[in-house]
């Protein structure tokens, strides 16, 4: 298994990413493997709530993040997820 983008290892996974007219963040969310770090033990909390899965810009994120007066460590990986998930979008959009 080679690691193909940010929390995405298995090749069928990044190839399906290509394959979809639209990525959602809680489709990017699904994707992304736990690599069993602080953040990403974070990041598994975080993805079980459904208001954090539906964010659609960093707005949300910031409301979603306030809305819970989330601490520095889970504003950490909520943000390292989003910025994982637009470099996903950009890395797909930029293919022919």
């Amino acid at each position: 298994m080679a690691n193909k983008g940010p929390g995405l290892t298995e090749e069928s996974d990044f190839s399906r990413l290509g394959q979809m007219s639209h990525l959602s963040f809680a489709e990017y969310l699904e994707r992304r493997r736990p690599s069993y770090t602080q953040e990403s033990l974070v990041l598994e909390k975080l993805k079980q709530h459904s208001a954090f899965r539906s964010a659609g810009s960093s707005e949300d994120i910031e409301t979603y993040l306030n809305d819970q007066g989330a601490p520095l460590g889970v504003r950490d990986a909520a943000w390292a997820a989003w910025t994982g998930y637009q470099a996903a979008k950009r890395k797909r959009a930029s293919r022919p």
